[in-house]
């Protein structure tokens, strides 16, 4: 399917499918621009871009710099993949992303025009395992038999002069772990789910019938279609993985994922079709809340611990009770078959009538349900003993801990509704309610329970803070506009509106501690061949407000003021980078772009601060030592550590108010406080690098990470 006839979806982002490492974003942003007589390109929004279009500048139709083109103090060796032509047929286009096994690009078929395909280059390492390459080429003949609508095609491994390659059908859509990570950090309201459901199922029994198990199912491995479809990635990979071949680590592969693989898989028995209906169970529960039903621990850590899934409250007791049964650590005790889990959690006749679909169409909150006595998310249930006494200091002294731990979780943002603080927090009730009845007895067992279930919840549950400015934020601000600039006509409450207060729902990520680098950008670029937008257009564009350009300047040729002419600018943060070159870069990493929420709440910290520096104008940093330094040299003044965030350069992101890339910042080159703000949000034509424009990445984690740095501490 040609990616410009595509329909949209209210979650607009592409991916690549048969990734097995962090999903891959906006297919499109990362194209190449088109050469003469290629189909348009197509805009962020997935959309065919028209002459007519305001965002979009034509550039001067000038030869493009060559991929090998020399980098100050970069040496860079002619680039290995991009424009190859595989099995005489396939040319591959674009890097789509980078997994244990390989990495995957679109390719264009010669003979079909218009035509696409996914193609995953195998790593020359598992190339020199030709019994691996066997088994895969084996498995992938046994799956393409599965000719099914919510299964992706994988259609062959093959081989030529240039290595071995296996060649899938190319989706556009989203992996339903970034919709979790970005759109759905509570979970996806059943109403919503429900079908996603119905074609997991339907797609796992039609493969039990062929008596093909997938092994690892997580949802990263589901793919929701921009027609609201699911697709199922990478059958029976994991267990080729898993296989008896020597010399390689099956985890660095990503093809052994503990989360979500039964016991019975994890202890090395022969895969079953109840191994699937455990990972279907650990998915949909992950869908539903947010949330791995036990805290991303592995199952047999969690049968070894005596954990239980917390029941959900977007579920009735019958559907929470068929989902504790697909979850069930022994085989012989779980639900028998995909159809049979999807018979006892269907929603009851009725429940999905057209008023509840409308209404699913928008994100809402699913909270977690705490009931003393009942099983508890992350939390052995073993009963407690009643006693009486008076509190001891030893008591005295757990109690104020479990209080502060509370405290932290709530000056971290840690979610309210998460079902971890709520099972912590509960029992930190009960503790106090048993010390005023006298029966001290019974507060230390409450106490233990409520340290360890807030201690969770600040290391894995979902974080709500408030992004962008206040109106009493937008009033300084427009002050500070006005002192600056001599009231000009730009100092308006309407500027600004684009900063309006939200508050939003984070899932655990990490940002990178420092941006891209030009010597890190350089290896990209060797690597992939990838040419960026100025390169192709030999434009660049100076960091003014009316736009002025820089003919024959890129990311290649800048240097950073006043740096010594002996010194290697290989660590300054790279610049003059588009929009697509971002992407493409923490594609090639494993990574992806920050959304502007997360790049915000990094920047900032649960505290908001104002500026880099703290919440006061007046304490900027003397001007001259605002400059371009290298990034492992720029002030830590980020939530988890991250160095350079307001003051080095803009750095594209994810638009979240919007959907468009926004620039989060700013650069060395801005002088003017109000401007300096850590809300401030610039908009730039995705297709337009500047001199001050470069890339950070982010990944998306399974917990939050603990550094602490100026603002704050991670966890």
């Amino acid at each position: 399917m040609s990616a410009v006839d595509a329909p949209t979806l209210d979650a607009p982002g592409l991916d690549a499918p048969g990734l097995d490492a962090p999903a891959v974003e906006d297919l499109e942003s990362t194209r190449v621009p088109p050469q003469p007589g290629e189909p348009a390109a197509t805009d962020t929004h997935g959309d065919a871009v028209h002459a007519t279009d305001p965002d979009v500048t034509r550039q001067p139709n000038v030869p493009p710099v060559s991929s090998d083109a020399p980098v100050i103090g970069v040496s860079l060796p002619p680039a290995p993949y991009l424009g190859r032509v595989l099995g005489g047929r396939y040319r591959l286009e674009q890097p789509l992303g980078v997994g244990g096994m390989g990495v995957v690009f679109r390719a264009a078929d010669l003979q079909v025009p218009g035509e696409f395909f996914a193609i995953k280059v195998l790593k020359p390492k598992l190339q020199g395992h030709p019994e691996l390459v066997r088994a895969l080429r084996e498995e992938v003949r046994k799956t393409r038999g599965l000719s099914h609508p919510n299964i992706v095609g994988a259609y062959s491994v093959s081989s030529d002069a240039d290595g071995d390659y296996m060649l899938m059908e190319y989706l556009e859509g989203k992996t339903l772990q970034k919709l979790l990570d970005e759109e759905f950090g509570r979970g996806i309201p059943f109403p919503r789910a429900w079908p996603f459901i119905v074609d997991m199922c339907a797609a796992l029994a039609y493969a039990h019938d062929h008596s093909v198990i997938h092994s690892d199912l997580k949802p990263s491995n589901v793919f929701v279609t921009t027609s609201g479809k699911v697709k199922l990635l990478d059958f029976g990979i994991a267990r080729v993985a898993r296989g008896p071949i020597s010399g390689f680590d099956a985890t660095a592969l990503g093809a052994a994922t503990e989360s979500y693989a039964s016991c019975e898989l994890l202890e090395g028995g022969t895969p079953d079709a109840r191994d699937d209906v455990y990972a279907l169970g650990c998915v949909v529960y992950e869908m539903l809340s947010g949330r791995h039903p036990f805290g991303r621990r592995s199952a047999i850590e969690a049968r070894t611990q005596g954990l239980q899934p917390t029941p959900l409250t977007s579920l009735s007791r019958r559907q929470n009770a068929a989902l504790a049964r697909a979850l069930r650590f022994e085989r012989a005790e779980r639900t028998a078959s995909v159809e049979e889990f999807q018979t006892q959690i269907r929603p009851a006749s009725g429940r999905l009538g057209p008023a509840i679909l409308v209404a699913a169409a928008s994100v809402i909150a699913i909270a977690g349900v705490v009931l003393p006595g009942r099983l508890r998310l992350g939390v052995p249930t073993a009963p407690i003993a009643a006693s009486s006494g008076t509190p001891s200091p030893r008591l005295d002294s757990t109690l104020a801990a479990t209080q502060s731990l509370g405290q932290k979780a709530a000056a971290l943002g840690v979610d309210p509704e998460d079902p971890l603080l709520k099972v912590g927090l509960n029992a930190l009730a009960d503790a106090q309610a048993s010390i005023r009845a006298g029966k001290t007895g019974d507060a230390q067992p409450y106490l233990e329970r409520a340290q360890g279930s807030v201690r969770e919840a600040i290391r894995l549950s979902p974080r709500v803070t408030t992004v962008g400015s206040t109106p009493a934020e937008i009033e300084g601000a427009l002050q500070l506009c006005r002192e600056e600039t001599g009231d000009s006509p730009d100092c308006t409450a309407a500027s600004f509106a684009d900063e309006r207060a939200r508050t939003v729902v984070l899932r655990p990520f990490k940002l990178d501690a420092t941006p891209v680098t030009t010597s890190e950008f350089a290896e990209f670029a060797r690597d992939t061949g990838y040419v960026t937008a100025a390169e192709k257009s030999n434009v660049l564009y100076a960091a003014t407000e009316q736009p002025s350009t820089l003919p024959g300047s890129s990311w290649r040729t800048l240097r950073g003021e006043g740096l010594p002419a002996d010194a290697d600018p290989g660590g300054l943060p790279v610049r003059g980078i588009d929009y697509a070159a971002a992407k493409a870069y923490c594609t090639w990493r494993g990574k992806r772009l920050p959304s502007e929420d997360e790049w915000e709440f990094a920047a900032r910290g649960p505290g908001r601060k104002i500026f880099p520096w703290g919440d006061r104008a007046e304490d900027a940093p003397a001007a001259q030592s605002r400059r371009l330094w290298p990034a492992q040299t720029e002030p830590a003044t980020g939530f988890f550590g991250a160095r350079g965030l307001g003051g080095a350069v803009w750095e594209w992101t994810e638009g979240a108010a919007e959907a468009r890339p926004i620039l989060r910042g700013p650069s060395y080159l801005v002088n003017l406080s109000f401007y300096e703000r850590l809300a401030t949000r610039e908009r730039e034509n995705p297709t337009h690098a500047r001199v001050d424009t470069g890339v950070r990445c982010a990944s998306s984690m399974e917990e939050w990470p603990e550094v602490s740095a100026g603002s704050g501490t991670g966890r």
